[in-house]
């Protein structure tokens, strides 16, 4: 009996270190060997030919457990945030992980394809300016003298605009200044003091430049040869503002589009703006914050159901300006539409998932991660 309990215990004792082995692997397959856990997708960038995406991977990493918490005498620190830069061809589904530590801020691709400049996440030099060589896969600062947002190259290549804050506090942010870096030379031109941080954009030939003051209630624009800058819209009602997404022009660039608040808590909606006439058309009613984007076909966006948390279920819809009219494509929990070509657009599926939607067909293909 004594023999047979042995063996028992001992087959008992096996098992038991077979199953923690296996916990262990899936734990270790879904949060990584060093910890990290990759949790979700943002901000998807594809590059000038339309062959790779980058975007940013959020990782977390949780802080201690329940004993460890309880032994410190101050509390444990919470669970860290990660934001990885990782480019995927679109094709052949090949994920390069880069050593980028991106911020929650748009990245911007250079013309020729051949580098990305985003803000930086990494806590040695948060919210700089930062290089990623597209051959090497490696990252550097290219600025770090203040804190910055949206990094944009001009179409063809020769500026780099971004907006840069004195500092970055807990009592503000003080000025924000929209400069233009000569790509060459390296000089800065300050185009103004007083920007919205991450609503502005470069016209297609390169020669003017739109943003939006700090108040939210006006669209400037800066031409590059003079310095000139003039006002093309303002909020006459002064308990209305514009909302803080992204600035779009349309492909003719004769209006410019933005989502207007009406009033403190108010309705909000996509307003358009007639550059040449100067008359405005609300499009369509905005329920919650998101992406959009303006192409050949119309603009894209999603409709959340609810306040736009992450994971909310929401449509991409299609508005057609010439008809003034919308028509649903998806639904499921989408996020960052973006055109990707004439007929198709990027978007994420939440959390892991970036696919492509024809508008044309309706199909829908999974470019990451491959089925």
């Amino acid at each position: 009996m004594t023999v047979r309990r042995i063996r028992i215990r001992t087959l008992v004792a096996i098992l038991v270190v077979a199953l923690a082995a296996a916990i262990a692997a899936i734990v270790i397959g879904t949060r990584g060997s060093d910890g990290w856990r990759f949790r979700y997708i943002s901000e998807p960038a594809p590059s000038p030919d339309g062959s790779r995406i980058a975007f940013v991977a959020v990782h977390n990493k949780r802080g201690p457990g329940p004993l460890q918490r309880t032994l410190k005498v101050f509390g444990a620190p919470p669970a860290t945030v990660e934001c990885r830069l990782w480019i995927v061809d679109r094709k052949t589904g090949g994920l390069e992980m880069t050593d980028g530590k991106a911020f929650f801020e748009t990245m911007t691709w250079r013309p020729d394809g051949a580098e990305l400049i985003f803000v930086s996440g990494s806590h040695d030099h948060f919210m700089s300016l930062d290089r990623l060589d597209l051959q090497s896969l490696t990252a550097s600062t290219l600025d770090d003298r203040g804190p910055h947002w949206a990094p944009r190259f001009s179409p063809d290549g020769a500026s780099l605009g971004y907006v840069r804050a004195r500092a970055l506090t807990f009592t503000g942010l003080g000025s924000r200044f929209l400069l233009i870096r000569d790509v060459g030379t390296g000089g800065e031109t300050v185009v103004s003091r007083d920007v919205h941080p991450s609503s502005w954009r470069w016209a297609r030939d390169s020669s003017r430049v739109l943003f939006m003051d700090a108040d939210g209630r006006k669209i400037l624009e800066y031409r590059v040869a003079d310095g000139a800058t003039r006002v093309l819209y303002a909020v006459s009602n002064p308990d209305d503002h514009l909302g803080s997404g992204r600035l779009l022009l349309s492909p003719d660039e004769r209006w410019v589009g933005v989502v207007e608040y009406l009033g403190f808590e108010g309705e909000k909606h996509f307003l358009a703006v007639d550059l040449e006439t100067g008359s405005k058309r609300a499009l369509f009613a905005c329920h919650s914050l998101f992406r959009f984007d303006w192409g050949d076909a119309g603009i894209c966006y999603v409709q959340q159901e609810n306040d736009g948390e992450l994971g909310d279920t929401g449509t991409l819809i299609l508005h057609d300006v010439a008809t003034d009219s919308s028509r649903p494509l998806a639904t499921g929990s989408l996020r960052d539409p973006t055109w990707l070509s004439s007929t198709e657009i990027l978007v994420v599926r939440w959390p892991k998932e970036l696919c492509v939607i024809d508008i044309e067909t309706g199909t829908e293909t999974r470019i990451f991660p491959l089925p």
